[in-house]
């Protein structure tokens, strides 16, 4: 009962185990993201419209990746809300995560006393 209270002093047990702030969607999601501009970007590069066909399926993936935080959202309010809801999770969330994810934990190297 009390190891319940204190859960660091049971070892590195769910040192696997996925946490919120990073699960496999949210990582899929960022990537996702993340691939869709770099193909973009080669896209104009190159001036080859071929590789954008690349991404509707990236995107796809990454939807069915995430269907149950979309389930969740059209659950939550409504069809309009989750379409709202996906495309600011799909295309504006990823590249703040991203940028969090660059800076790392720069702003903590401070020395704490």
């Amino acid at each position: 009962m009390v190891d319940n209270l204190f859960p660091e002093k049971q070892g590195n047990k769910d040192v696997f185990k996925d946490s919120g702030t990073a699960s496999v969607e949210l990582k899929i999601n960022v990537t996702a993201c993340s691939l869709n501009i770099l193909l973009a970007l080669i896209s104009v590069l190159t001036k080859n419209a071929l590789i954008l066909t690349a991404i509707p399926f990236i995107f796809g993936f990454n939807l069915y990746s995430n269907r149950k935080l979309m389930s969740a959202f059209y659950n939550a309010k409504g069809f309009l809300f989750s379409i709202l809801a996906a495309l600011y999770y799909t295309l504006v969330y990823p590249c703040a995560v991203g940028a969090g994810r660059k800076r790392g934990n720069k702003g903590n190297r401070e020395k704490v006393e």
